[in-house]
């Protein structure tokens, strides 16, 4: 959390008439958790026969346990060479 501000004050005419600014801001950012629900085989499954008009939209999501490519592996991942480079002298 950032709270900042800052006021300035003066006088414009000597005992006739004064300014004066005065500003606060306040930032805060907030983290929180998002849980999920990956659907079975079998509940895909059981929803495509009550109602095969959502195909479409259960076929947007991966079904669990699919694996994106072969960047998973940290020791043997060819794609660290990508983004690790040595840094020269």
């Amino acid at each position: 959390m950032n709270q900042y501000g800052f006021t300035l004050g003066g006088p414009i005419r000597r005992n006739k008439t004064f300014f004066f600014l005065n500003y606060e801001g306040l930032r805060q950012l907030e983290d929180f958790t998002q849980a999920g629900f990956v659907p079975s085989a079998t509940l895909r499954a059981a929803v495509l026969a009550k109602s095969p008009q959502l195909a479409p939209a259960i076929a947007a999501y991966p079904k669990g346990n699919t694996n994106f490519g072969v960047c998973n592996d940290p020791v043997n991942d060819p794609c660290v060479d990508e983004f690790i480079h040595e840094a020269p002298n």
